[in-house]
């Protein structure tokens, strides 16, 4: 599929999402104003219930799309079926990034959050549905990706264009839930920086090799456990985390180190390494 079908389809996807959390916010207010509570009591039950408004709408947005773009094609493609077909042995490249960073946060070590609020339930949400909240977009794009034709743009160019498609959608997403809320506004530069090494780690431009297993893998022991424990969490931010991020996970030093680890990915994916290794032979 060519890059500008991928965008139109992807950019469909973004724009459901949107539409079904403008209507179930305005629904939720509709309700709340006719029992005439007050606008602060709507804003503060919208806040607490944002994850699920959020990952209803890309789980609403997901269905539409994947019906719209089997009719669109005439394919017949289960949602099982592109699903489990895309999980394969994790490559050497995403456990050496994963140990990396763990390693680094070990290196640096755990600054205790005073001021956050015990709740092992809302710890349970950040993690499970921002691991959806990543996961869903990956495989919309996977999606995409099937019967695809080799596009004239780079991969690293294509995985910056979508990842900056799903960062403006998730800003707008994020001001329609947190308007006047009191938490810390989300860092845009980190989720950025996450989803394009997510697309890396996924190689979805390529049909035949795309893999599932790479970036659930990052995110269930990096992204994850940063959003619920470490206070990455773009909705409540360092309300429910036990630890803050400190210097190393802060947005300057991050895009550091993810300029680093894209760059690596970049030379592997030219088979630098290789063609090193070749010349000195």
């Amino acid at each position: 599929m060519a890059l500008k079908k991928k965008i139109y389809y992807y950019s469909f996807f973004c724009l459901l999402y949107l539409i079904s959390i403008i209507l179930s916010v305005s629904l939720i207010s509709f309700f709340h104003f006719y029992l005439e509570h007050p606008v602060e009591v709507v804003q503060e039950w919208v806040f607490d219930n944002g994850w699920g408004i959020i990952i209803f709408g890309k789980i609403f947005s997901l269905i539409w799309i994947y019906k719209f773009y089997n009719l669109k094609r005439g394919l017949r493609y289960s949602l099982k079926e592109i699903f489990f077909n895309n999980f394969n042995a994790a490559n050497r490249e995403t456990l050496l990034i994963l140990l990396f960073f763990l390693a680094l946060g070990l290196m640096f070590g755990l600054k205790e959050n005073d001021s956050y609020v015990f709740d092992i339930y809302k710890l349970a949400i950040s993690y499970f549905f921002g691991l959806l909240f990543y996961l869903i977009d990956i495989f919309i794009l996977v999606l995409l990706g099937k019967n695809n034709t080799q596009d004239e743009w780079s991969d690293g160019i294509i995985n910056f264009i979508f990842a900056l498609i799903f960062i403006i959608t998730s800003k707008i997403s994020f001001l329609l839930i947190t308007i006047n809320s009191s938490s810390e506004k989300s860092n845009l530069m980190i989720i950025f920086f996450n989803m394009v090494i997510l697309l890396f780690l996924t190689n979805f431009n390529k049909a035949k090799s795309s893999n599932l297993t790479n970036p659930l893998l990052f995110l269930v022991f990096f992204i994850c456990p940063m959003m619920s424990l470490f206070g990455w969490d773009p909705i409540w931010g360092e309300t429910y985390s036990f630890f803050e991020a400190g210097v190393l996970f802060d947005s300057k030093t991050y895009l550091a180190v993810c300029l680093f680890i894209l760059y690596y990915l970049y030379l592997k994916n030219l088979n630098f390494f290789k063609n090193i290794f070749k010349k000195e032979k």
